[in-house]
C-alpha cells in the first residue's frame, strides 16, 4: 500500500510540473524528494526520501548534469534549518510540496440548493482504505460535517477540525491528530442528491496552507538560507542551464538573506534563476542580488524583513538587474526595493507598501536617482512631496509629473533650488493605486525619469485594510445561454487586480448590483497569487450586462467598494468562426513566468475558447505542443503535453 502512495505522489509531481514554453520546454525526468517529519514521505530517485536537504540538492544537480535533462526536487516537511547552496547553472526545479492538511468544501451555484444531501469520500493515505460518509444535509453546520467524518473508521476524534458557517464553505483541518504531517489526497464529494434535481451545484475542493515548507537559516549574522551561487566559472559553466533554475513554493526565514543570488565579480553570461511563489520573511534582507545576475521574481511575498525587501547590490560588480513581477513587498524595515548605484531593476504590477521611513529609505529607491520623500501617498493627493538631489533646477522653476507627461498634471515649486524641490502631490492621473514613474523636467527642457518613483495607495480607514479592485483582465466573458452553444461558460477565468487581498479571501460578481456579497454571486474558485493579484473562475450567468467584482477579506469581513474600474461584462453569443482563446486552465504548470495554478494531479492544461478544429496546431512561444483531444463543440483543447 505504501508503494501505491509513493506512485501517486510521484505521479502528482510529474503532472504538476509539465513544461511547455520557450523558456523551458522540458519535463523533469529525475524526480528527487527531500522529506522531513512526514509519516508517508514519497520515494523518488537517488536516496529519496532524503533527510539532508543539501545532499538532496547536490544529487539532483549531479543527475541533471549526467543525464542532460532537468531534475525536479520536491521539498516537504521541515522546517529545514541550515544555509543551503545550489549552483547557478543547475538544471533544476526545487519546489515545496505541501501535505494538503487543510482543504475547503463549498457548494457554489447561481441557484443555491434548497434541499438534499451530499457525501464526502476520504482515503486514508497510510492504510489506503477508502470510506464514504453518510448523507450530509445541504445546510449542515460545521459540527455536523465534523461528526460525520469522525464516524468513519479511518478518522478518529481529534483527527479533523471543521469550521465554517452552516451550508459552507467548510474548512477541514487535519493538522491536529493522526494525519498531522501526512500527505493527504484531495477529498471527493458527491453532490448528486442535492435538490432541486437537475441543477449543477459546483462542489469546489481546494487546498490551504501555501508556503508551508520552511527553509530557516541560522540567524541574521549567518549566511543566506539559500545561496544561488554563480561566483566562479565552475558554478556557471553549464551555460545552457543558466536560465533553468527554478525555486518555487517555499518559505525562507531567519537568515542574513532569505535568498542570496551571487553572480560573481564581472562574470558572464548573467545567471537568470526564477523565484516563483515564495514567502520571504524575518530575515535581514529578503533577497540579495549581486554581481552578474538577472533573476526573475514572480508572485513572491517579501515582507517584514529587518532591512531591505529586495537589495540589488553593486558590491561585486555593476549592471546587476532584477525583474520583479506580481509580487507583494510590504512592511520591510528598510526599503521595499533598493537598487545600488550602477545597477537597475524593473518593478511591474507589484504592491510596495509600508516599508522603511528612515532617511534615505522608502518603497522603491534607486541610489542613482533623486530621493523622493515620501515615496507613497493617497490617491487624491494633497500632501507635500520633497525631492532632493543635484542639478534639479536650471533657468527657472522645475516641473514634476507623477505619471506620464502626456497624461499627468504637472506641479512646480516656484522656490525650487539646485538640490531641493517641494511640490504638492496631485491626484493619481489614472485614479488607481500603484507605482508611477516620476518625471522631473527642468526649465531648460532636460527631463529625468525616476522609474516607479512614487506609489499611490488607496485611502484606508483605521483598522483592517479594505481590499481595492482596480481592474479585471479580461473584463468580459460569455453569458450562459443556448445562443452560445460553442462556449463552455463554466470554465472562464480572469485575473482580479488591486491591493490588500488576504490569502483567505472570496470574490463575488455583484449580480444584484447592491454592493454586498451574496452566496449566489460567489466565484467557485479563487487562486491567491499575491496581495494584489487573484486568479478567479467566473460564475455563470444567463443575463447580459456589466456587474461589479467585489473582493471580501474573510477574516476581517472587509469588502471592496464597487466602481466602473471593477466591472466585468457578460456578453451574448459569439458568431465569429475564427478560433479565439478565452483562457488557459491552468495558465501554467511549473512555467517560469506563470503562476502555477494547478494543484490537481489529474489536470494538464486545457485551452478554453471557441471554434477549435480537431486538427488544429497549438504553439506556445513557437514550440508545437501535443494535446489529447478537441471537444465536439470546439470549445476546449484538452490536456496539453
Amino acid at each position: 500500500m505504501r508503494a501505491t502512495i509513493y506512485r501517486k505522489a510521484l505521479a502528482f509531481a510529474a503532472t504538476l510540473f509539465v513544461l511547455c514554453s520557450t523558456v523551458s520546454a522540458q519535463q523533469p525526468s529525475n524526480i528527487f524528494v527531500a522529506c522531513q517529519g512526514g509519516a508517508n514521505c514519497p520515494a523518488g530517485a537517488g536516496n529519496s526520501p532524503y533527510t539532508d536537504l543539501q545532499t538532496a540538492i547536490d544529487d539532483a544537480v549531479d543527475a541533471a548534469t549526467a543525464s542532460g535533462e532537468q531534475s525536479l526536487l520536491l521539498v516537504a516537511g521541515g522546517p529545514w534549518v541550515g544555509n543551503f547552496i545550489v549552483p547557478a547553472d543547475a538544471n533544476l526545479q526545487m519546489i515545496g510540496l505541501a501535505f494538503n492538511s487543510r482543504q475547503v468544501i463549498a457548494i457554489v451555484n447561481d441557484n443555491p440548493p434548497t434541499g438534499g444531501t451530499f457525501t464526502i469520500t476520504f482515503t486514508d493515505p497510510i492504510t489506503d482504505t477508502t470510506e464514504t460518509t453518510a448523507n450530509i444535509a445541504f445546510n449542515a453546520t460545521a459540527a455536523t460535517v465534523q461528526a460525520e467524518l469522525e464516524a468513519l473508521t479511518t478518522i478518529a476524534p481529534g483527527d479533523v477540525t471543521v469550521t465554517g458557517p452552516a451550508g459552507g464553505p467548510w474548512t477541514l483541518d487535519f493538522t491536529g491528530g493522526n494525519f498531522a504531517n501526512v500527505f493527504l489526497p484531495i477529498l471527493a464529494v458527491d453532490d448528486a442528491l442535492l435538490t432541486p434535481l437537475g441543477d449543477a451545484f459546483g462542489i469546489v475542493l481546494s487546498q490551504e496552507g501555501p508556503f508551508s515548507v520552511v527553509i530557516s537559516g541560522t540567524g541574521p549574522t549567518g549566511a543566506a538560507a539559500l545561496t544561488i551561487d554563480g561566483s566562479t566559472i565552475a558554478d556557471r559553466d553549464e551555460g545552457v542551464a543558466l536560465g533553468r533554475l527554478v525555486i518555487e513554493g517555499l518559505a525562507f526565514q531567519n537568515a542574513s538573506s532569505g535568498i542570496r543570488i551571487n553572480g560573481g565579480a564581472g562574470q558572464t553570461p548573467l545567471i537568470e534563476p526564477t523565484l516563483n511563489r515564495l514567502y520571504i520573511t524575518d530575515n535581514d534582507d529578503g533577497v540579495l542580488i549581486e554581481g552578474g545576475a538577472s533573476p526573475l521574481l514572480v508572485n513572491c511575498s517579501i515582507s517584514d524583513n529587518d532591512d531591505d525587501g529586495v537589495l540589488v547590490s553593486g558590491a561585486l560588480t555593476d549592471n546587476t538587474f532584477a525583474d520583479i513581477l506580481h509580487c507583494s513587498i510590504i512592511g520591510n524595515d528598510g526599503n521595499g526595493v533598493f537598487v545600488a548605484s550602477g545597477n537597475n531593476a524593473r518593478v511591474r504590477n507589484t504592491l510596495v507598501f509600508d516599508n522603511g521611513s528612515g532617511t534615505g529609505q522608502g518603497g522603491l529607491v534607486w541610489e542613482d536617482n533623486p530621493f523622493i520623500d515620501p515615496d507613497e501617498g493617497p490617491l487624491d493627493g494633497g500632501i507635500t512631496v520633497t525631492i532632493t538631489g543635484t542639478n534639479l533646477e536650471e533657468g527657472g522653476p522645475t516641473q514634476v509629473y507623477f505619471g506620464p507627461p502626456n497624461a499627468a498634471t504637472p506641479v512646480a515649486d516656484a522656490t525650487s533650488t539646485d538640490t531641493q524641490i517641494d511640490v504638492t502631490l496631485p491626484a493619481a492621473f489614472n485614479g488607481v493605486p500603484g507605482p508611477v514613474d516620476v518625471y522631473i523636467e527642468r526649465a531648460d527642457g532636460f527631463t529625468l525619469r525616476v522609474p516607479n518613483g512614487f506609489t499611490y495607495v488607496a485611502e484606508q480607514t483605521a483598522g483592517d485594510p479594505v481590499p481595492v479592485v482596480t481592474r479585471v483582465e479580461p473584463a468580459w466573458g460569455p453569458i450562459d445561454d443556448t445562443g452560445t452553444a460553442t462556449v463552455d461558460e463554466s470554465a472562464i477565468d480572469v485575473y482580479v487586480i488591486g491591493a490588500f487581498f488576504d490569502v483567505d479571501c472570496s470574490v463575488f460578481f455583484d449580480f444584484n448590483d447592491d454592493g454586498f456579497p451574496n452566496a449566489v454571486e460567489q466565484s467557485p474558485r479563487v487562486q491567491w497569487l499575491s496581495s494584489g493579484r487573484l486568479y478567479v473562475r467566473v460564475p455563470t450567468r444567463s443575463v447580459a450586462g456589466k456587474v461589479d467584482v467585489l473582493v471580501r477579506n474573510n477574516e476581517s469581513g472587509q469588502v471592496s467598494l464597487p466602481g466602473v474600474l471593477q466591472d466585468f461584462e457578460y456578453r451574448a453569443g459569439i458568431t465569429d468562426e475564427s478560433p479565439e482563446i478565452r483562457s488557459i486552465v491552468p495558465n501554467s504548470i511549473g512555467s517560469l513566468n506563470g503562476s502555477g495554478n494547478s494543484t490537481d494531479p489529474d489536470v494538464l492544461p486545457d485551452i478554453v475558447g471557441v471554434n477549435f478544429l480537431d486538427d488544429c496546431v497549438v504553439k506556445i512561444g513557437g514550440v508545437v505542443c501535443e494535446y489529447e483531444a478537441v471537444t465536439a463543440a470546439g470549445t476546449r483543447i484538452q490536456r496539453l503535453t
